[in-house]
């Protein structure tokens, strides 16, 4: 494996210190919204979170991960199973994030039709769907695909944090953003 540029790594501590800012921001934003003291509610989730992504370095760069498919797979479960679970929480409720370009295209859109947000949604949770199939089948899986090299980046840390900064924020703001659409519509 090529070791990144400083400028790669340094880019992608940015995007996930950008999410995880987001993250808390939003659980700010939504205590303020529901006259909830913000600080009460988000400095927990604040020290959560810091200690979740230490707790998910510590076991990337113990190498704990490396040689045993079935503890990947296990760690890859536990990450998206917490996602999962934020997601359905008080504290993702509100965090109402939706994929990249589309969303921003969307958005001016979204509160004049529901079909849209719907849309931009449903396109968004396949698009996550697609990158979490392809991460799981180019890793060294035994029922992966026969790509070489394998991907290998859960291994490494920092890169380990793709799992649950990105793909574990992008699903949180998918379920949120579902939970909001289907409470608007009852």
């Amino acid at each position: 494996m090529h070791a990144a540029s400083l400028t790669s790594l340094f880019a992608f501590l940015a995007i996930c210190e950008g999410v995880v800012a987001a993250f808390i921001w939003g659980v700010w934003t939504s205590a303020r919204r529901e006259s909830v003291s913000p600080s009460r509610r988000t400095l927990p989730v604040a020290i959560g979170t810091i200690l979740w992504l230490s707790a998910i370095l510590l076991v990337v760069g113990s190498g704990w991960l490396e040689g045993d498919q079935r503890r990947l797979l296990l760690f890859g479960a536990a990450i998206n199973a917490v996602s999962l679970g934020i997601g359905l929480s008080p504290v993702g409720r509100n965090w109402d994030i939706v994929s990249g370009v589309l969303a921003l295209v969307a958005a001016p859109f979204c509160r004049r039709s529901r079909v849209v947000a719907w849309i931009a949604n449903g396109v968004g949770l396949a698009l996550l769907a697609n990158v979490m199939r392809v991460a799981v089948m180019s890793s060294p899986v035994s029922f992966g695909w026969p790509v070489l090299p394998k991907l290998q980046l859960i291994f490494h840390v920092p890169y380990a944090l793709i799992v649950p900064v990105c793909v574990g924020g992008a699903l949180i703001g998918h379920i949120a953003l579902t939970r909001a659409l289907l409470r608007r519509g009852a």
